[in-house]
């Protein structure tokens, strides 16, 4: 992996994770709150997936190492519990070619952040998402718990995360997960 790439897809993963972590948690979730098949599907550039409520959409301009890329993230909070869906197209010029490579530093890039304190991985498999190569991630921190899924899909790499405050994942969190598909 060349040192852009891999500072690139640190800074991918560093973003995502903190807009999760960054966020106050106060409320309670309840069953029927968590239940998502109750919530709305959003069509988003990219993707379909399904929020407990409107994403906010924030999109961050990262310049590292020559490489200047648009990182965009979707957020949605419940509780103590947010779901978020971030993606970044790379330029030509980031070898995507052995797409384990790309996978395993996003996910690396996102345990690493400072927004997730002495995380420990709990499972950690590769997969397939919508035909595209994935690596699913469940960690357990000091501040919290995160299940987080890496796909590449050709040359844009998508990132999606649930996370909270607890020590065990949110309880729509695969659902979450499984609800996203890749346009």
């Amino acid at each position: 992996m060349s040192g852009a790439r891999r500072t690139v897809v640190f800074l991918v993963g560093a973003a995502a994770c903190l807009s999760f972590l960054a966020v106050g948690c106060s409320s309670k979730t309840t069953v029927t709150q968590a239940d998502v098949s109750k919530w709305k599907s959003y069509d988003k550039p990219g993707f379909r997936a399904r929020f407990p409520s409107e994403p906010t959409r924030q999109t961050q301009h990262i310049s590292q190492s020559g490489l200047n890329i648009d990182l965009t993230i979707y957020t949605s909070d419940l509780g103590t519990s947010h779901y978020t869906v971030s993606y970044v197209t790379y330029p030509s010029s980031v070898d995507v070619s052995n797409p384990q490579n790309n996978l395993n530093g996003a996910v690396n890039g996102a345990l690493q952040s400072s927004g997730i304190e002495n995380p420990h991985v709990v499972k950690q498999v590769p997969n397939i998402v919508s035909g595209s190569p994935g690596m699913e991630v469940e960690a357990s921190a000091d501040n919290g718990y995160l299940l987080l899924e890496a796909i590449l899909k050709d040359h844009t790499l998508f990132q999606v995360l649930t996370a909270n405050d607890k020590s065990a994942p949110p309880v729509a969190a695969q659902p979450f997960i499984d609800s996203v598909t890749l346009k």
